[in-house]
């Protein structure tokens, strides 16, 4: 039982959980900003992470049994719902400028034949 206690005890709350994440989202939100290319490079990033959190929620042997018994399955729920925030968010992103570059570069073209 003791090693349960200082198991919870290192664990985020639901707030800090959506919180850490959204700070997550915009860092990686931010530096796609920067370039097309870095948008779609953090993509995988982002799956690496929701991943991650899966892991260790679920199959992690050390923590996962303890992590389901006493933060319950709400807290796991958030936890994998708050990992897909940076998703999202960087999607989003990575949307806009793909369409933003497609724009530029028909501007271009349609440029060239006037």
């Amino acid at each position: 039982m003791l090693i349960l206690g200082e198991i919870v005890d290192k664990m985020s709350t639901i707030p800090e959980l959506w919180i850490e994440h959204l700070v997550l989202a915009l860092v990686l939100s931010f530096i796609a900003i920067w370039h097309r290319w870095l948008a779609i490079a953090a993509i995988p990033l982002c799956i690496w992470w929701i991943w991650a959190m899966y892991v260790m929620a679920y199959r992690d042997m050390s923590v996962a049994d303890l992590i389901q018994i006493e933060m319950g399955q709400v807290w796991i729920n958030h936890l994998i719902a708050s990992s897909a925030l940076p998703l999202a968010l960087v999607s989003v992103v990575a949307i806009y400028k793909y369409t933003q570059h497609r724009r530029k570069s028909k501007a271009l073209r349609l440029s060239a034949f006037a």
